[in-house]
């Protein structure tokens, strides 16, 4: 069969709702529901755009055996803009992604890490997914545990928290950034310092800007931190699910494929109409950029990976 079948459509469908709800108690739905949430659309599509789809081999293959699918390429490569990004505006505003699964939000990310890293600019990630392992930073601390106080080396640094539950990440996330700002609060030294935050909603979810009241440091270095030379990324599977004040502080903005209705009206207002209709028409690695002056559809720049075998890790157990 070359396209999904119903039950790993209603599976990913169920897991869908369950992490775009797991900050409040929400029931099993319906299928009926999984339909008019869009989350059902949303996992078809998911399953049938995965690396490993029968369907998108099949699709690939015909465009092969037709001759088409090198002329497709070729024709996308000319319309595409280079990857828009400005590292003195990165340092000034932050940086927002969103996309769906498998859209390549962190192979995006990983790139601007490693530009930011050229610069002499020193960039920690909170990754809860362990997808940064392959990232062109080769310092690895593993959390299994929170502590009341956290020391680390200077180097740039990848987070890896996913041992750590829900709740437990947000702690840590909100003692990373007060021991940053306390840090550059009473001293002179403030090197420039970038932080990525995957899972983004967790930390800036809707109304988190208004009432800090679970991530107060991670809210304030999100508006203060450019006073002591701290800056972030947001990373996210769903655009719908962030404060939108945050994205009217940060000015480059990159918008990976959804379908989500939700997620479409979220960016209809930042990048109009037509080009939020071409979002579900983006493949892996393609994104449409926007700062307040353009929008442009941009493609990932391919990157050597440093293995995990290369890297350093630490464990904080």
């Amino acid at each position: 069969m070359t396209i999904p079948n119903r039950e790993a459509i209603i599976e990913e469908a169920f897991k869908k709702h369950q992490w775009k709800n797991y900050q409040v108690n929400s029931n099993t739905p319906t299928i009926q529901e999984l339909h008019e949430s869009g989350l059902f659309a949303n996992a078809r599509d998911t399953l049938m755009r995965s690396e490993d789809s029968e369907y998108r081999s099949y699709i690939e293959a015909e465009a092969s055996r037709l001759g088409l699918l090198n002329y497709k390429v070729d024709v996308e490569v000319k319309r595409q803009k280079q990857v828009m990004f400005n590292v003195d505006e990165a340092l000034n505003s932050g940086i927002f992604t969103s996309g769906t699964s498998s859209s390549g939000k962190t192979l995006l990310n990983c790139w601007f890490a490693k530009i930011l890293m050229k610069h002499g600019i020193t960039v920690y990630v909170l990754d809860p997914s362990q997808a940064w392992r392959n990232s062109p930073i080769q310092n690895v601390i593993t959390v299994k545990e929170m502590r009341g106080k956290l020391t680390w080396s200077e180097r740039s640094t990848v987070f890896d928290i996913s041992f750590l539950t829900w709740q437990e990440r947000m702690r840590f996330a909100d003692l990373i950034c007060k021991t940053l700002l306390d840090d550059r609060k009473s001293s002179k030294w403030r090197p420039p310092t970038f932080i990525f935050f995957e899972e983004g909603q967790l930390y800036f979810y809707q109304g988190s800007m208004r009432t800090p009241k679970q991530t107060p440091n991670v809210v304030e270095l999100a508006t203060n931190g450019r006073n002591f030379n701290l800056r972030y990324a947001v990373i996210t599977q769903f655009a719908s699910m962030i404060d939108k004040i945050l994205v009217k502080i940060t000015q480059q903005r990159y918008a990976g494929w959804s379908n989500e209705t939700n997620d479409k009206k979220y960016w209809k207002g930042i990048i109009g109409k037509a080009w939020t209709e071409k979002l579900k028409s983006l493949t892996v690695g393609e994104f449409v950029y926007s700062n307040p002056k353009c929008v442009y559809r941009i493609r990932v720049p391919l990157f050597k990976r440093e293995t995990a075998a290369n890297q350093l890790e630490q464990v904080i157990a």
